[in-house]
């Protein structure tokens, strides 16, 4: 590569970067001034519905968005112009048949786990359900920072922001969640028109009813994959509010800054995602891109950990004014959490997908599962919240065990493969 097309590929990730931080930022932002808002202006108890809520709708938004999030900016990147406008509508139609009977579950789990204050529960929930309609795989593909932001990451933003503003004027959580909901609404319903405009016209025989179930069956492994490593993330804040209601709120603030940290890195992902498979052009490039990206990750990931481990409890005492106590039994295993997925994202969603081997993730997801959920249902009932968090530690190790020997293996097999051809 010559200096100027170096200056410019520096440039244009860099830009890049930029603009997926934005996105970030925002999000952070807007979602960490959500729990003192809560807190502050309603009761713990009504951030615990929150959050129970919002745990519900993560698995179905995850079930909603059949995998698209997991493996949809890889498969666009790669795609023509033309066949990103058949992924793109072909993804609408099948997960839009699936909101109602998606949508009317995850409201009867929220309201059945938060028996104080349902309402707010389900609202939360479908606030977080509907993020699986969105689009955000489809512009982190293209490479498009600036429409992700504008026509998805403000929208929600403003919709949270006047919830709060409700709510610090009304002291009604119940309106505070409305507005969310409808800030969501607005961000899906755009984002998916400026989506299915912004490419060229394509034929009709290539999408349709028949075509979006085809295409569906395809995401078997990545909707596999996306729902199982979900499911075992977020069924502690469910299990605590059923067998321990104590812990929810000390945990789920634990969990929401460990989120939020996580966040961080991001941007840093989402570029990834497109850049190992985007410029690569023999398997050498390949092998030094993944290289990089795996380096990248584990540093990144050990810093975000440690940040976790030891500024959780300082974060959870300002974030809830005092009212919350969490302690390092609960931040030290998030933190080792938050190290190992930092690399699992990096390891599976950039390396691993590029080389086409979304069973070794999949399956990377279902370890993580089979040991997590027996483990939860032991340990949750004895050590409530700090047992909840050991669990969520444990499996986001194996999970990036699995996954970094995966990819040595599918790495070296490529290796002598292009040494035979040669």
């Amino acid at each position: 590569m010559t200096t100027g097309g170096l200056k410019t590929a520096v440039r244009r990730a860099f830009a890049h970067l930029g603009g997926y931080s934005a996105t970030v930022l925002t999000n952070a932002i807007i979602g960490l001034a959500v729990v003192p808002a809560v807190i502050y202006f309603a009761t713990p108890d009504a951030w615990g519905a929150v959050a129970v809520g919002q745990a519900a709708g993560s698995i179905a938004s995850l079930l909603l968005a059949l995998g698209w999030g997991f493996n949809g900016p890889t498969m666009v990147a790669l795609a023509s112009p033309v066949e990103r406008q058949v992924i793109v509508r072909n993804s609408l139609i099948a997960r839009s048949l699936l909101a109602i009977p998606i949508g009317v579950s995850v409201a009867f789990v929220a309201a059945l786990t938060s028996p104080d204050q349902p309402a707010v529960a389900v609202l939360a929930a479908m606030s977080s359900s509907l993020a699986g309609l969105g689009m955000t795989w489809f512009f982190i593909g293209a490479g498009d920072p600036l429409r992700l932001f504008l026509f998805d990451t403000l929208t929600r933003a403003a919709g949270t922001i006047l919830g709060i503003l409700v709510l610090a004027w009304t002291g009604s959580v119940l309106l505070f969640a409305t507005l969310q909901l409808a800030g969501v609404v607005v961000a899906v319903s755009w984002s998916a028109r400026v989506a299915v405009c912004m490419g060229p016209g394509i034929e009709r025989s290539l999408w349709g009813f028949r075509d979006a179930l085809r295409q569906s069956r395809k995401q078997a492994y990545a909707g596999l994959t996306v729902v199982t490593a979900s499911t075992y993330m977020t069924l502690p804040t469910l299990l605590l509010a059923t067998l321990v209601p104590r812990g929810v709120v000390p945990y789920a603030l634990a969990d929401r800054i460990g989120r939020f940290t996580l966040m961080s890195f991001t941007p840093v992902n989402q570029w990834l995602q497109s850049w190992v498979p985007g410029g690569a052009h023999s398997t050498t490039d390949l092998r030094r891109r993944i290289k990089l990206a795996v380096q990248l990750s584990i540093g990144v990931g050990i810093c975000l950990g440690l940040f976790v481990a030891l500024a959780g409890p300082l974060a959870a005492n300002v974030l809830s004014g005092g009212a919350v106590d969490v302690g390092w039994t609960i931040t030290a295993p998030l933190g080792i959490s938050i190290t190992m997925s930092v690399i699992s994202r990096s390891v599976g969603m950039a390396c691993l997908l590029t080389l086409g081997e979304q069973r070794a993730v999949a399956l990377s997801a279902i370890l993580g599962a089979v040991v997590g959920v027996p483990m939860m249902l032991v340990l949750i009932p004895h050590a409530g919240a700090a047992g909840a968090a050991t669990v969520v530690a444990t499996s986001e190790t194996l999970v990036a065990i699995f996954q970094g020997v995966y990819l040595k293996r599918a790495m070296t097999l490529r290796m002598d493969s292009q040494i035979r051809r040669s």
